[in-house]
């Protein structure tokens, strides 16, 4: 009762304290973007019409509006055959009944899963990417969202397009395509700063296409239709094609968007985009449920899509506000002020647990070609304060399951810029999995030993541990930076062992052996940028050594190296009496303890040549206080001595 008495007292002082700083803040309000709609909000008259494969959409739909007099709109024939129009509700059935008509579906409003509100790159290992500096990344990606800011320095945008009524080309009217923009590509240019941090994607300078399908609507949020976002797929699988050599051809398209409900026409848009080689990213949802609805069952109207797509890399959101694995950084929060401004924390989230928005699965269907323990959903990745490029060449921090999916967007770039892009939905699939068999684990017994992303208990609802989306591809690179091979080491001194590792941040060990001894642990120096571990070589023998180094990473990966070494012998006996008197301390700590008075004595070169003494206190009456380590203060020691040795 003492300790609950404590912690109630602890909260209470801080909420006061923060209270009392916060006067001079200014207020905001935190609401997410997307509510929990239970149903989709479909559009009265609005339908998309898909016709049978063998049929051509741009002769059917002009001669089908002839026919039946309602309105064309998008017309679609390489992700899908059919069109959007807006057709009175009086003669959809006799539309339906057409001998041309696969099926047709009512048209609805789609949201973005974000909100805006620096640590995410860091944590998922893309800062580690030093190498990537001044260079952009070899892959082209779409950004289907609500365009992007077409004037930002920081982002290689290279073709821009428009869906949305009324707006000419991809520019961003929102902010949200351009900040998710920015997680997965921002330049590593050193230039453009925000509060001394530097914006920098994970897969910096990477081509950017711009495919408007979200504007503002008049509650500010951004929304945009299902035929807008089918006319977008359409156009990326159209980019997707590999034998035009004109194309930029898309690789990846990030849609941190979604809706609830079944689109059979927007499934098989993407799965037919997914079929060209083009790997789709998407993000989960800011609802809480389960992305196949309170029911549980795919393809009902309570799915979310198009994260229950099997087709697609679902992406929860994780929270993070170190960068660092092991639940040990601050909580993040919000502050809102009420009608009499008082101000109040809301949306409290510990760092390295899933955040407290994100949609979740309990299972899998059997049509998903890859095997996540998160069941329908890939991967974890930040998405909670996630600071990242905006409107009018700025910055802000963002929430939501729409900052996660771009950073796997990202890292989905990186492999293929290093392995190939891919041909067909099988090189997707294997694309998918390697990240997932790649990914952080999330569970770990240890708050200090890192072994998944997350502490004890992460806050799954689900149970079905998604792993963390993880950067690093390579085992760790180690070299031993002192000593060098070859080296010889006196047998009467301590060595200091230095190793420089390419990625620091991921290490689960780090030890040092001595000729395959047992390892001895080594910390990371901050300041010098390196491990370090002190070996005792006073211990040692005679003789040739092998100092090996082992990384292990938090995957497991390992990595080594080593380095032989020389272990010669010192004479640590004490000096011969010279002159008048002398004494050896037996009892002093570790060496010998020797003292030589005599007035005006010299020392006979010849016997004790080439002898170390390491604690050897030589003192003569001319100079009586003098303990000499720096035997230069001396003008009658400094011929015959040099350091701890007598010449």
């Amino acid at each position: 009762m003492s300790s609950r008495k404590s912690l109630y007292l602890q909260i209470s002082v801080f909420i006061f304290s923060f209270i009392m700083i916060s006067q001079s803040l200014i207020p905001y309000s935190m609401g997410t973007l997307l509510p929990k709609y239970i149903q989709p909000e479909y559009i009265q008259d609005a339908y998309i019409v898909v016709l049978k494969d063998k049929e051509d959409p741009q002769d059917v739909g002009f001669e089908m509006k002839e026919m039946y007099g309602f309105e064309l709109g998008q017309v679609y024939q390489y992700a899908l055959k059919g069109f959007s129009a807006n057709i009175p509700s009086v003669i959809v059935d006799m539309v339906k009944r057409d001998p041309r008509v696969k099926y047709i579906e009512q048209d609805k409003k789609f949201y973005c899963f974000g909100q805006v509100s620096p640590t995410g790159i860091s944590r998922i290992g893309a800062a580690l990417n030093t190498d990537r500096t001044n260079k952009e990344t070899d892959v082209d990606i779409a950004i289907i969202d609500s365009g992007i800011d077409l004037d930002h320095r920081d982002l290689n945008v290279v073709e821009n397009v428009s869906f949305v009524p009324g707006f000419s080309n991809g520019d961003d009217d929102v902010g949200h395509g351009t900040h998710v923009a920015g997680i997965i590509a921002a330049r590593d240019n050193g230039i453009d700063r925000y509060d001394g941090i530097e914006v920098v994607g994970v897969a910096p300078g990477a081509r950017l296409h711009a495919v408007k399908v979200m504007a503002k609507n008049m509650e500010g949020r951004a929304t945009g239709d299902l035929s807008w976002i089918i006319s977008g797929v359409e156009w990326v699988t159209k980019k997707a094609d590999e034998s035009d050599s004109q194309n930029n051809c898309i690789d990846v398209a990030n849609m941190s968007l979604g809706a609830p409900g079944h689109s059979q026409a927007l499934r098989e848009a993407i799965k037919n985009s997914v079929n060209k080689g083009v790997v789709y990213v998407v993000a989960a949802g800011n609802a809480h449920i389960d992305i196949y609805g309170e029911d549980g069952i795919f393809g009902t109207d309570d799915d979310i899509e198009p994260a229950s797509y099997p087709e697609v890399a679902t992406i929860s959101a994780m929270a993070d506000s170190d960068g660092k694995c092991g639940g040990m950084g601050n909580p993040s929060y919000d502050v809102v002020r009420d009608i009499y401004g008082n101000y109040y924390l809301t949306n409290i989230m510990f760092d390295d647990t899933m955040a407290t928005f994100s949609n979740f699965s309990n299972y899998a269907v059997r049509e998903n070609p890859v095997s996540s323990p998160g069941k329908a959903i890939d991967l974890a990745a930040p998405g909670v304060d996630i600071l990242s490029t905006f409107l009018n060449g700025t910055y802000t921090t963002m929430d939501g399951t729409s900052m996660a999916a771009p950073h796997v967007a990202g890292c989905v770039a990186l492999y293929i810029a290093e392995h190939g892009r891919a041909h067909n939905a099988s090189d997707v699939v294997k694309i998918r999995q390697a990240l997932i068999d790649n990914a952080e684990s999330q569970k770990t017994d240890s708050q200090t030993n890192c072994l998944g992303w997350g502490p004890a208990d992460t806050l799954d609802i689900d149970k079905n541990p998604e792993g963390l989306v993880n950067l690093r591809f390579d085992s760790p690179k180690v070299t031993i930076i002192n000593p060098a091979s070859g080296s010889k080491l006196k047998n009467n001194e301590d060595i200091i062992i230095r190793v420089d590792i390419n990625y620091h941040e991921w290490m689960n060990k780090v030890g040092y052996s001595i000729n395959n001894g047992e390892y001895n642990d080594m910390s990371y120096n901050e300041n010098g940028g390196y491990w370090e571990a002190k070996w005792n070589v006073s211990k040692e023998k005679k003789g040739d050594y092998t100092i090996k180094v082992l990384a292990r990473d938090r995957r497991d990966n390992e990595g080594s190296a080593s380095v032989d070494v020389n272990v010669v012998n010192v004479d640590i006996t004490s000096p011969p009496c010279v002159g008048w008197f002398c004494f050896c301390n037996p009892w002093s700590p570790g060496w010998p303890f020797c003292s030589l008075w005599t007035p005006g004595w010299s020392l006979n070169n010849s016997l004790n040549k080439g002898l170390t003494y390491p604690n050897l206190w030589i003192s003569d009456f001319n100079y009586p206080n003098s303990i000499l380590n720096s035997y230069n203060q001396s003008p009658y020691l400094s011929p015959i001595v040099q350091g701890n040795t007598l010449k």
